[in-house]
């Protein structure tokens, strides 16, 4: 499962029925220097009924749930471990001899949200709410369809936000409609908006990475930024060596309390963590890195600027739905 600003998709699992799939920002352009979010993530679930948490299961467990007889395991394992396209069969195959099973379309708009298929998504999301009304996974469908629509304008998202809320106040344990609506937020501008739907999210995930991350995020934006260094901490003590969490510390530093040696300490972790695999994190690292320390040639310098630039025009293009929108921002 992969989790990155431009495109993160989380999969939740409630016991053995998974509630909602796809935790995606939607932000067309391309990702920027400024707070990314992890790449090469384990599956994440959701797990347990009166405790939900947020945790990396291991995927040996869903391997063995894919190898099972029963089509519900085989559903759950391929889902779980990314296998989309067989899990769409699996669920129609169900579906063919139990038409209107609600497991079996919960489990068809999952996959085809994993597999970005939101119109498809949406469709069965409509059949899905037919035999179980307030679904907040056909909720969360029908927002990601809304918000990731290629002509989506501003009345789009405010609806799709809505549909996330929906979804979330229709179970309280649900956390991906949650990140998503957190993550919109921050597209449209709304940094403050964004840390409190983080806050709650995180609350119901008992301070989830996931949460936390967002949560960070947002409060650096909005320039709290003790409250940002404190949720980022936080997930470095949950894992000491997370390279998103020290990469955010660090601009946290740098543009909060100009305190370069801080910053480039946790740069220089982010360089030396040997388990990161993103290279983009790493080449922005670097970059900052060589900024701080008066390296920076000029065409990065310009770079650098016109990332920050770029965060601020794209926010005020989405809240006034101004018309001088680029083609890939739509």
């Amino acid at each position: 499962m992969v989790l990155s600003k431009k495109d993160m998709t989380c999969l939740l699992v409630v016991g053995a029925a998974i509630l909602a799939n796809g935790c995606t920002t939607f932000n067309r352009s391309a990702a920027k220097s400024d707070e990314l979010v992890e790449s090469g993530a384990p599956v994440v679930i959701q797990v347990g009924h009166d405790r939900p948490e947020m945790s990396p299961h291991e995927r040996t467990f869903w391997l063995q749930q894919r190898q099972g007889k029963g089509v519900v395991g085989k559903m759950n394992g391929s889902l779980a471990t990314g296998e989309a396209e067989a899990t769409v069969g699996f669920a129609k195959a169900k579906l063919a001899q139990h038409p209107g099973d609600a497991q079996a379309l919960t489990m068809l708009v999952s996959a085809l949200l994993l597999e970005r298929n939101y119109e498809l998504a949406n469709y069965y999301a409509g059949m899905l709410e037919q035999v179980q009304s307030g679904s907040p996974v056909a909720l969360n469908a029908k927002g990601l369809a809304r918000a990731m629509a290629p002509a989506s304008r501003p009345a789009d998202y405010a609806q799709a936000a809505v549909y996330f809320q929906q979804a979330m106040d229709a179970d309280q344990r649900q956390v991906a409609p949650g990140l998503n609506l957190g993550y919109l937020q921050l597209d449209l501008g709304n940094a403050t908006a964004a840390a409190a739907t983080f806050k709650a999210v995180g609350s119901r995930c008992h301070a989830c990475i996931a949460a936390l991350l967002g949560e960070g995020i947002a409060l650096s934006r909005s320039r709290q930024f003790p409250a940002a260094a404190q949720a980022f901490n936080q997930i470095l003590i949950q894992r000491p060596n997370h390279a998103v969490a020290l990469y955010n510390l660090a601009l946290v530093y740098k543009n909060g309390y100009n305190n370069k040696a801080k910053a480039e300490s946790y740069l220089v972790a982010v360089l030396r963590e040997s388990r990161t695999q993103d290279r983009a994190l790493k080449d922005r690292a670097q970059l900052v890195l060589r900024q701080l320390k008066g390296e920076a040639t000029g065409s990065e310098r310009t770079e650098i600027a016109a990332d920050e630039a770029a965060d601020n025009h794209d926010a005020n293009t989405l809240m006034t739905g101004a018309k001088d929108e680029d083609e890939d921002q739509q």
